[in-house]
């Protein structure tokens, strides 16, 4: 908190920037998952891939969203 009117500016571009990557991670974790789902129909993919694949998406989201801790604009 503070009195700077500037203060709201950087508040609205961290949101911008926020939900970019949220919607980085969205579409990254659900193509993914599309793609593995298509793999197991067609009986290339198992339950291990499956899982290495949830797994893998969520702990690259997790990176992807702490860049914005590190991004100074």
């Amino acid at each position: 908190m503070n009195d700077d009117p500037y203060k709201v500016i950087e508040a609205l571009n961290l949101g911008r920037k926020n939900n970019q990557v949220v919607l980085e991670n969205v579409g990254f974790a659900l193509g993914v998952k599309i793609v593995v789902m298509i793999l197991g129909v067609l009986g290339i993919a198992n339950l291990w891939l499956a899982i290495f694949a949830d797994v893998g998406v969520s702990v690259l989201a997790v990176l992807n969203a702490s860049k914005i801790l590190t991004k100074k604009d």
